[in-house]
């Protein structure tokens, strides 16, 4: 065991173990950027043999005096640093490029910026069979009540061939009342 301080420019080794025991939090590391100013980073890098093949962790000062953004970097295939996702200080997430997940869910409003668009797909086999490709559902988020919903679907027997459905909630079902 060893307590105290350790100053070097670098340090070579095979592997290295922090631990620590609480019963609450234990921080076992601090990485620090002792400069104060705004737009100084702190940065943990993750790299697998080379820096183009690597991830960066990183704070990023703000203000002098203010919070900190928290993003993660990645190399792309040209070897260049791109952010990915950003955390804000005020707790905003950014992600770029897809995100893919079998259910998203949020508290609040989705809004769309830059003329981007949000597609509802789902491939259809092209046999006639009717088929939903989406759907809008509007109501509360009770277990297995979305299909007595009111919702504006799309679907339709092929994939060149398709319709606009909507539904009202009525007495816990939610009949079409009307298809263009």
């Amino acid at each position: 065991d060893w307590a105290g301080a350790l100053s070097s420019g670098a340090i070579t080794s095979t592997g290295l173990e922090v631990h620590a025991s609480s019963a609450g939090r234990a921080t076992v590391a601090n990485f620090e950027n002792d400069t104060n100013a705004g737009g100084t980073e702190a940065a943990i890098s993750l790299t697998n043999n080379t820096p183009v093949c690597s991830v960066n962790l990183v704070a990023s000062r703000i203000g002098a005096n203010a919070g900190s953004d928290f993003y993660i970097e990645n190399a792309n295939s040209a070897g260049t640093m791109v952010e990915n996702f950003r955390i804000s200080e005020g707790g905003a997430a950014t992600f770029s490029g897809t995100i893919d997940s079998g259910a998203i869910t949020t508290s609040s409003d989705i809004t769309l910026n830059g003329g981007h668009d949000i597609h509802l797909v789902k491939t259809h086999p092209n046999n006639a069979v009717d088929m939903v490709y989406g759907q809008i559902t509007f109501g509360d988020t009770t277990s297995g009540q979305y299909v007595n919903h009111a919702r504006i679907e799309s679907g339709g027997g092929y994939a060149n061939n398709t319709d606009l459905r909507f539904h009202t909630s009525s007495n816990n079902s939610s009949p079409e009342r009307m298809r263009i």
